[in-house]
């Protein structure tokens, strides 16, 4: 052990060296313990009296009051910092070195007033720094690294100023500032994990303020949301991804010459990595990107587990609590209220009883807010109204006093009031918070819903209008129907369905239909509408298949299927056929529903067809292929990505369904699958057309799906048996048999890759395709049984 108390008390003050063995002691500053502050100081002040104008002299002193832990002391370096960067200001040669102390003196500044949150004065202090190193020429990786380092200061400067108040004002200056450090870093040619971590941060920030600022100004604009403007946060997002795990996979693989990552890095960077997709999940769901969502979702679970591990067995309760409430989210997000409980529970366990959020409530408010609101998913209802009436009956005593915070807790008890019907009580409230200026949108929101629900049309009118949510408008266009006052209802609903996708709205339109306040045209203009809008927007860029080849089983068994199979080899052409004429009785499931209802009859709009992953399922040539007497065609669906008119999307295969439509923080349709429940928040009516039990797994089905405006119509104009080409799509007209309504179906042209043939096809019917076939150039083969494994699938080229 180094003791400063003995090196000091070594010098002579009268001897010119000394200035020279303090230099020594400040550059290895950190290998000293101090025994005695005050002797230390003492001594150093005897030595400053001395010489007034040595720099090394106040830095020392500046370095022992910064490091100690007195607050007065502390205090008392700041002004030894400015006092060392007035005196070497005085000197008439100031080398880069001496440049560079005053560098340190503006850090440790700036680090004061950013640890005080006085942020104004931070960055004054940081840009100081930055026209030091401006006047520096030729700079090594040391002062690049010195000046990225202070770049990325001034931004984090700005961004916890931005947290604290909300303030937005500095968006531009923020990314300015993460910019130049993330360039100022990669100028550096030596990155060490640290800079590598720094870029990942950079990125992570850029796309988090992208963020923040764009969901406000969604916020303020009713949602108006294009396919751009978070485009920036997904690249980012991606890039911080990058950067993070490049750390955690080079540590692992090369273990970084055998000196291990520190525990709280390796912390960090997984759950940085879990919140970037975290986030990237929610930007998913706001571009209706299903596949997307759940594959960014399940990565930023297992990252939030690989980051609580870390801590599990320490007492970093901070952390705990903060992953925890996060993987809750998670949980939530996927439907699985359940769990979701259950993991705020162990929260709760490790914060104690519900009184004692007054220790942390900035932390440990979140756990019990969003532990209700899971309650109430759940329809736990009876546990969800115990904790949020205790929060809300105990606002001052538990220390709330963040308008956000308070906000949360009367939304979850008003939620809670009007899920058990208990509407006069959830009015009360609402309107009590909005007299004392709680006006969050959604206040305004839920209260219009309780006075809609409690038969208050007009008075529902006055607040549910200054909400400006999608679901706000449809409700406020209900309203306007139960008053009889259906142009402005029209309006408003012509007006919301212009770009509208959102699901909630959706079941509410069927709501007006089902209690006759919108007749069945208008309903099901505006339902058509949302439908065609999901299949536009719906753009699940994360479905892998391979080679961009799906397989499609046919049989080959009746006089009449060969010749329509032999025109889609001899086309090139995919067929679509009308859903209700599957296998299935109940997929989709509004064929549950009665043939007039207005969800029967659009489902009569769809045109579907349905694909599989591979040539080899014995199940699929059994069911789907005339046991082995029929075909299966590899199609290139490669034109079907992206398309704008047709929807390529994997089947959710569910072992529950059950009908909801009046609750719109419930699902027109609950589904929940093995590995996850879909929820409010994830859902969409498309979903309709995409479930199905989970007892067809084995299909592993993927589906185009269509929708055809006035079917009706076309029904009428072509003939039976004839063709009609409309924008590059073939229309005939069939029925399934003799006491049938007349169906549509479509074909499509589309590259064939491969012909399968059945085991036992007939060898008349082989005949007959491989010559069709040999005329396109489609490769054919022949299924057979593997000599190895009579019980797996193979094929030999004809």
């Amino acid at each position: 052990m180094f003791l400063l108390d003995e090196e000091l008390e070594k010098i002579n003050i009268e001897d010119e060296n000394h200035v020279m063995l303090l230099q020594n002691i400040i550059a290895d500053f950190n290998k000293y313990e101090i025994r005695d502050y005050n002797n230390v100081l003492n001594l150093l002040y005897e030595i400053e009296k001395k010489h007034p104008k040595s720099f090394i002299v106040t830095i020392l002193i500046a370095e022992i009051l910064y490091n100690s832990d007195n607050d007065e002391y502390i205090k008392d370096s700041i002004k030894y910092y400015n006092k060392t960067i007035e005196l070497i200001s005085e000197l008439k040669d100031i080398t880069v070195q001496k440049q560079l102390w005053k560098c340190t003196c503006y850090v440790k500044i700036a680090n004061f007033y950013f640890d005080r949150n006085e942020y104004s004065n931070a960055i004054y202090n940081y840009k100081n720094i930055l026209n030091l190193l401006e006047n520096i020429k030729n700079k090594d990786d040391e002062l690049m690294l010195f000046t990225a380092d202070n770049y990325f200061a001034i931004a984090n400067t700005y961004y916890n100023e931005f947290s604290k108040s909300g303030n937005m004002d500095n968006i531009e200056i923020m990314l300015e500032y993460y910019s130049k450090a993330i360039n100022s870093y990669n100028l550096i040619d030596n990155k060490n994990y640290n800079i590598i971590k720094n870029i990942g941060m950079c990125h992570h920030q850029i796309a988090n303020i992208n963020l923040k600022y764009n969901i406000h100004n969604l916020t303020v604009s009713s949602f108006d949301l294009n396919s751009e403007i978070l485009d920036p946060s997904i690249e980012n997002f991606n890039l911080a991804i990058i950067s993070f795990k490049f750390i955690l996979d080079d540590d692992n693989n090369n273990n970084n010459n055998n000196i291990e990552l520190p525990k709280d890095m390796r912390f960090e960077l997984n759950f940085k990595i879990a919140e970037s997709y975290f986030f990237l999940g929610y930007i998913y769901y706001l571009y209706h990107l299903s596949s997307n969502i759940y594959q960014c979702y399940e990565n930023a679970m297992f990252y939030y587990n690989e980051a609580f591990k870390l801590i599990s067995n320490t007492d970093d309760i901070k952390n705990k609590i903060v992953v925890l409430n996060q993987m809750g989210i998670l949980y939530s997000y996927f439907g699985n209220y359940q769990l979701s409980i259950n993991i705020y529970n162990y929260a709760v366990n490790i914060i104690g009883d519900v009184t004692n959020i007054k220790n942390n409530p900035q932390l440990y408010l979140s756990i019990y807010i969003n532990l209700t609101n899971s309650y109430i998913k759940d329809k736990n209802y009876n546990e969800a109204i115990k904790i949020s009436r205790y929060l809300y009956d105990n606002i001052e005593n538990i220390g709330i006093n963040n308008e956000h915070d308070i906000t949360s807790i009367i939304l979850s008890l008003s939620i809670v009031y009007a899920k058990t019907m208990r509407y006069n009580e959830a009015i009360t409230i609402l309107k009590k918070a909005i007299n004392e200026n709680y006006t969050h949108y959604d206040v305004y929101h839920n209260l219009g819903r309780c006075l809609i629900e409690s038969g208050n049309y007009k008075e529902s009118i006055e607040y549910i209008s200054k909400s400006n949510r999608e679901q706000s408008k449809v409700y406020l266009a209900y309203a306007y129907l139960k008053l009889n006052e259906n142009e402005k209802a029209y309006d408003i609903l012509d007006e919301l369905v212009k770009d509208n996708l959102n699901y909630d709205v959706f079941i509410t339109v069927y709501r007006m239909y089902e209690e006759n306040l919108l007749d069945k045209v208008k309903s099901k203009d505006i339902m058509e509408k949302i439908f065609k809008k999901n299949i536009e927007s719906y753009i699940p860029n994360n479905i892998n298949i391979k080679d961009n080849i799906l397989y499609q089983y046919i049989p080959w068994y009746s006089e009449d299927i060969p010749d329509e199979v032999k025109h889609l080899i001899e086309n090139e052409q995919i067929e679509f056929r009308n859903p209700t004429t599957f296998n299935d009785p109940i997929d989709p499931p509004t064929r549950l529903l009665n043939n007039n209802n207005i969800l029967y009859e659009l489902t009569n709009n769809f045109q579907i067809s349905c694909l599989t992953t591979e040539p080899y399922n014995i199940l699929m040539w059994a069911h789907y292929a005339n046991k082995h007497k029929g075909i299966c065609i590899a199609y290139d669906i490669t034109d079907f990505f992206n398309k704008k008119d047709v929807l390529l999307e994997k089947l959710i295969y569910t072992t529950k369904l059950t009908f909801d439509y009046k609750n719109e923080l419930d699902n027109f349709f609950n589904i929940e699958d093995e590995y996850h429940h879909l929820s409010s928040e994830n859902i969409y009516s498309l979903h309709l057309f995409l479930t199905k039990n989970i007892q067809w797994k084995y299909e592993n089905e993927f589906r185009l799906i269509k929708y055809i405006d006035d079917i009706d119509n076309l029904i009428n104009i072509i003939d039976i048996n004839n063709i009609i080409n409309i924008d590059g799509y073939d229309f005939t007209k069939y029925k399934d048999n003799k006491d049938s309504d007349y169906k549509i179906k479509i074909r499509k042209k589309i590259h064939i890759k491969h012909i399968y043939l059945g085991k036992d096809i007939k060898k008349s019917d082989q005949k007959t395709i491989k010559e069709i076939a040999d005329k396109k150039n489609i490769p054919v083969s022949k299924i057979k049984c593997k000599e190895s494994n009579l019980y797996e699938l193979e094929s030999d080229n004809l």
